[in-house]
């Protein structure tokens, strides 16, 4: 199934979605997932492809879907025969109509003159108090609104560490939108972390695109490293490292797994919609710099731990150096036998996790 999570927030559009299309296992093979915690029995597995699940019309006009990609296809080549994706109503009718014949949702999101339109199978919020506009579709939706109104209802002490005028000041709208995004995926990730891919039961997961729109164009993330780490007794570990990249033909993820001093490696490719099908039109290629929000930097999720490996608490650092000079992997023939952590980015993860327990704010910003 899926996840496609859409917030709007000081009039900026920001969306996360999942990568999993799922199928019949008896009719598919098994397929790798670049998900934390357990990937399941592959003999079990639901899952038929890693795939991107939101179509870019142009970089102001883009379609998120769950259900029957057949659908999808159908559905986004009516859109595009209208020649005038601002044609919201009769969008609405193709919509509605694939909506009918069932298995399919979907969130049509477009930008008009510095206005946010949106069209949407399910439900559109407006009664949050510090976003315009929430949205989601899939099996990963309560999930999704459930984080975004815990957000919601703490607002302050989310963004408590933000009031230091002289921090503040250096921070980017851009960086306050991807340091709120990576507050849900906190919550997906921890669930998958400690409950061995607990998303995963529900058919969505694995990993998770990033959609934001940046000098009025909509961009996917690309070229970060997401870090996940594990504090417990004074001893900080790298647990899992990931890098995304968009390519033109699509996005790649490598991942990297420590356990003590072995580790594992893996590749994944994406596949694109109109990969699967081939009168498709193509959308905009992602390697196109006004598609695509190039962030040279770390984003790092912590996870400390008290006896008997329950989760104390989780803290997020946001907007450190690059990866290549906070942490240094060391390799023989191209693998990694060891990394080691710059003192200034440790020092940065140290100062994070310190932060006394009993303080209502659980993260922090830290501005480039």
């Amino acid at each position: 199934m899926t996840l496609i999570g859409l917030f709007v927030y000081n009039n900026y559009v920001t969306i996360i979605s999942d990568i999993l299309l799922s199928g019949n296992p008896r009719f598919n093979d098994p397929i790798a997932i670049p998900s934390i915690g357990d990937r399941c029995n592959k003999e079990d597995s639901v899952f038929i492809d890693n795939l991107e699940k939101i179509y870019m019309f142009s970089s102001k006009s883009l379609i998120g879907f769950a259900g029957n990609p057949f659908h999808a296809q159908e559905c986004i080549k009516e859109i595009q025969l209208l020649n005038d994706l601002n044609n919201l109503n009769a969008i609405n009718e193709i919509i509605k109509k694939y909506k009918e014949k069932g298995r399919f949702d979907c969130i049509y999101v477009n930008k008009n003159d510095g206005k946010v339109n949106l069209l949407a199978t399910s439900e559109i919020f407006e009664d949050f108090s510090n976003f315009n506009y929430v949205c989601a579709i899939g099996t990963g939706t309560s999930n999704f609104l459930k984080y975004l109104r815990n957000i919601d209802e703490n607002f302050k002490n989310y963004l408590s560490y933000l009031q230091d005028k002289e921090i503040y000041n250096k921070v980017s709208n851009i960086e306050v939108r991807i340091f709120l995004v990576f507050q849900v995926l906190i919550e997906f990730y921890k669930d998958d972390f400690i409950q061995n891919g607990i998303s995963l039961q529900k058919r969505y997961g694995g990993y998770y695109e990033l959609i934001l729109e940046y000098q009025d164009h909509f961009r996917k993330l690309s070229n970060y490293h997401l870090c996940i780490w594990s504090y417990r007794k004074n001893n900080l570990e790298l647990k899992t490292k990931y890098h995304s990249i968009y390519k033109e033909n699509g996005l790649y993820i490598s991942k990297l797994d420590f356990v003590g001093k072995s580790y594992t490696k893996e590749e994944y490719k994406l596949k694109k919609l109109e990969d699967y099908y081939s009168n498709l039109e193509k959308g905009n290629n992602t390697n196109n710099k006004d598609y695509n929000l190039e962030y040279d930097g770390i984003l790092s999720i912590v996870f400390t731990f008290k006896e008997k490996n329950i989760i104390s608490n989780v803290k997020f650092l946001i907007g450190s150096s690059s990866f290549e000079k906070s942490i240094k992997l060391e390799t023989i023939d191209g693998n990694v036998i060891k990394y080691e952590i710059m003192p200034e980015f440790k020092k940065q993860i140290l100062s994070l996790i310190s932060l006394r327990e009993d303080s209502k704010q659980k993260t922090i910003l830290e501005a480039k």
